[in-house]
């Protein structure tokens, strides 16, 4: 009967390598696995945190932004104004060929100061959104042209009066268009209705200057024609839609002080000779182009006092806007790296605590195995070294090998052992 294998362990020369594997995770060392259960949870935590600041900085600058955008929109308000009395003076000088260009020149001078302050407000704003790029890019493109048309103006090269007008409407056009990109641009509920009552009120008052435009064009000529006509009535069809979306995205303080501003004799005065414009088709005008251009002017300026009113507060709004995102990116930023110095140094103290029990708990295990221990059996087996105690006095001189007054799992093991 067989009682064992035939052949040796040592003598099989066919027997396969043994292979190289990866370390067992159970073979890692405890501060590796300490390690490895610390990474993850503060990399968690790091990479939310790292999301949650770089969120709330781009609020911060897109609050930034947002605020240099309508600092803009207010030079860009301003631009407007004096190009269109720009209109007018050049619309005045070409309807008397005995006139000096001296008033002209004077309001082209003006208006090009103007120019140079929105183009060095322009520059400081840098890289803009899309829902201004597009109308800035257009502005600057027009603004580009503004020298010829003022040199043929000057000129007086075959230059006609509604010729000049429609040539400086088109630039008047894109100014008053930025304000409706303007309101496309994030923000609070209240920032953006704020934003719409300031574009649509921008409009309105863009209607009423093409109104007195059109209106001295047309009695300049001496008689209003079917187109004419149409062209003034398109001017205050467009004014009353735009007064009716300010309404609509308007609170109570802007509307309030609208109406309080837009009121009184002049715009009563402003209705008639509106009146009497549209009584005037094809026979002599029942108002002249002075008077019905000073009515009607008159009424644009009180519009742009207001436009001035809104426009501040709508810059008020935004600073306030701004100073709240940043105060909350500096408190958020704040809060999230103190959780992350507290997580990050809470995770290494513990770890450290953890291994040194651990360390202490191997270093004695060893000491009793390598030293206390051997000795101890050795003295018990030289029975003829054993005092009167015997083993009693034997066992009271062997010292606790590991000395933790830790109460965890850890100090548990220690007393254990101590106990063995």
């Amino acid at each position: 009967m067989s009682t064992g294998p035939t052949t040796l362990p040592g003598n099989r020369a066919n027997a396969r390598p043994a292979r190289r594997r990866l370390p067992r995770l159970r073979d890692v060392r405890i501060r590796s696995k300490l390690a490895l259960i610390l990474v993850v949870p503060v990399a968690a935590v790091i990479a939310l945190a790292a999301v949650r600041l770089v969120s709330v900085g781009e609020g911060a600058y897109e609050a930034t932004q947002a605020r240099a955008l309508t600092k803009l929109g207010v030079d860009v308000s301003a631009l407007t104004q004096d190009l269109h009395l720009e209109r007018m003076a050049a619309a005045a000088y070409l309807a008397a060929p005995q006139q000096q260009a001296d008033a002209y020149n004077l309001r082209v001078r003006q208006t090009q100061q103007r120019i140079e302050a929105y183009r060095a407000e322009r520059k400081q704003v840098g890289d803009v959104p899309a829902a201004v790029r597009d109308r800035l890019t257009a502005i600057d493109s027009h603004l580009e042209t503004l020298d010829s048309t003022r040199q043929e103006v000057a000129d007086r090269r075959q230059m006609a009066v509604a010729e000049a007008m429609l040539r400086y409407s088109v630039i008047l056009d894109d100014l008053v268009a930025y304000g409706d990109g303007l309101a496309q641009l994030p923000g609070g509920e209240r920032l953006s209705d704020s934003r719409r009552a300031v574009a649509a009120f921008a409009r309105a008052k863009s209607s009423v200057a093409e109104e007195e435009a059109v209106a001295f064009s047309a009695l300049s000529a001496g008689q209003l024609d079917e187109e004419q006509f149409s062209s003034f009535v398109a001017t205050l069809t467009s004014q009353q839609e735009a007064l009716l979306a300010f309404s609509l995205a308007a609170d109570p303080a802007q509307r309030a002080l609208v109406n309080s501003a837009v009121s009184g004799d002049a715009v009563g005065l402003a209705d008639r000779v509106a009146s009497d414009i549209t009584r005037s088709v094809g026979q002599r005008p029942l108002v002249t182009a002075r008077d019905a251009t000073a009515a009607i002017g008159a009424v644009n300026d009180l519009m742009r006092w207001a436009e001035m009113q809104l426009e501040n507060s709508l810059l008020a709004q935004t600073d306030q806007v701004r100073s709240d995102v940043i105060q909350q990116a500096v408190l958020e930023s704040v809060l999230v790296l103190l959780t992350l110095v507290i997580a990050v140094t809470l995770a290494v103290v513990l770890a450290r605590s953890l291994n040194g029990s651990l360390r202490r708990l191997r270093e004695g295990a060893l000491a009793v195995a390598n030293h206390d221990l051997p000795d101890a059996v050795q003295r018990l087996q030289n029975m003829g070294s054993v005092g009167e105690g015997g083993v009693d006095e034997i066992v009271q001189q062997v010292r606790d090998p590991i000395n933790l007054s830790n109460r965890d799992e850890v100090g548990q093991v220690a007393s254990a052992f101590n106990v063995v």
